[in-house]
């Protein structure tokens, strides 16, 4: 695994070299700087600014990974993988987790 993480890792090319401003939304102060490896770095002035700015980094390096996750607690995964999905989809709702 850990051969994986810095193979990949070499041929990560991050989405943003340049800090990040967020001010679409005015009740967080948050600004994401991603190092030359695509690193973010976060910095708000209180937690729940640094917890936007960490939702928002991850939504941005994995968002396919939160929506799976997501999908999947809720008994979903068969909405978007068919078959390949109904198992989990009926364990969700057997268990109801």
């Amino acid at each position: 695994m850990l051969i994986a993480l810095i193979t990949g890792g070499k041929n990560y090319v991050p989405l943003f070299n340049e800090p990040i401003a967020l001010d679409s939304f005015s009740d967080y102060d948050v600004t994401i700087y991603r190092d030359t490896w695509g690193v973010p770095h976060i910095f708000g002035e209180k937690d729940k600014d640094t917890a936007y700015g960490l939702a928002y980094a991850h939504a941005e390096d994995d968002f396919k990974t939160i929506q799976n996750i997501l999908l999947a607690t809720r008994g979903k995964l068969a909405t978007i993988y068919g078959k390949d999905g109904a198992a989990n989809d009926y364990m969700v709702q057997l268990l109801r987790i």
